[in-house]
């Protein structure tokens, strides 16, 4: 009981500081993300792909610096830890807030907060674990969080528009 809440509040101390860091990298860094905002094309792109992995269509569609699912994994964190932050400082346990907030809220707080945990996990396991781990393209693992680099065959299968933009890039300099 005791410990336990005391190991989850200082994971939750943990998450929140590395949310503001990222939060603190992204406002400083902008540039370096823009790429990451959903756009008309990444639904479409979506819809391809999902076409291609069906054996609909014989081309994958072509992405850029991050692929649509990429995109989706990355504000669904987002919005996730924006949710069980908001959820657990709720919870926490503050005399003065809770005073002045209704019962219910802190009733369907905790709701909120084991539901969005669930899937968090679920998202995890399903999803981010194929595309680092158990995707063929990358297994046993796509060690890029860790060298900063992307193998040349994942590139041209999943970001061919980023691969053509560093290459001409690269042709541009080489030209000068």
């Amino acid at each position: 009981g005791e410990m336990r809440s005391f190991i989850h509040r200082l994971a939750a101390l943990v998450f929140m500081g590395t949310a503001l860091v990222h939060l603190a990298l992204y406002l400083l860094r902008r540039k370096l993300y823009g790429k990451i905002f959903l756009t008309k094309k990444d639904f479409l792109d979506a819809l391809l792909h999902i076409s291609y992995l069906f054996d609909r269509t014989d081309r994958m569609p072509l992405m850029g610096r991050y692929a649509w699912h990429q995109k989706m994994e990355y504000w669904a964190t987002v919005i996730g830890a924006f949710m069980v932050i908001s959820t657990g400082l709720l919870m926490w346990g503050f005399e003065p807030l809770m005073k002045t907030i209704p019962l219910e809220l802190i009733h369907y707080s905790q709701i909120i907060h084991g539901w969005e945990a669930i899937l968090a996990v679920l998202a995890i396991v399903a999803q981010h674990f194929y595309h680092t781990i158990l995707n063929p393209l990358v297994f046993p693992m796509d060690l890029s969080w860790i060298t900063g680099k992307t193998k040349y065959s994942l590139m041209e299968h999943d970001h061919p528009l980023e691969l053509m933009e560093i290459e001409s890039k690269k042709r541009k300099s080489d030209e000068e």
